[in-house]
């Protein structure tokens, strides 16, 4: 199934707004890009440029990039705070 063009640009302003409210600049420019994918995939969606399955993964590894990203940031944090 296809993402909804409209719930993927739900999906990136709440990415804008922790961009903005992030500190750790790595962690805010990842979300600033999530952001930015997930606005494109939108609009590629809207314009059949993509099909159901190429959304649905770029989709999946968006998701994944990010949670990996986050979780580096959160670790490296964490062994800063403990050295």
């Amino acid at each position: 199934m296809t993402p909804n063009p409209e719930e993927l640009r739900a999906k990136s302003r709440i990415y804008v707004q922790a961009a903005r409210a992030e500190t750790v600049p790595e962690l805010k420019q990842k979300f600033a890009n999530y952001a930015f994918a997930l606005a494109q995939l939108a609009e590629q969606i809207e314009r059949k440029e993509v099909g159901d399955t190429v959304a649905k993964v770029n989709l999946d590894e968006y998701h994944r990039q990010i949670l990996e990203e986050s979780r580096k940031l959160i670790e490296t944090g964490l062994n800063r705070r403990s050295a």
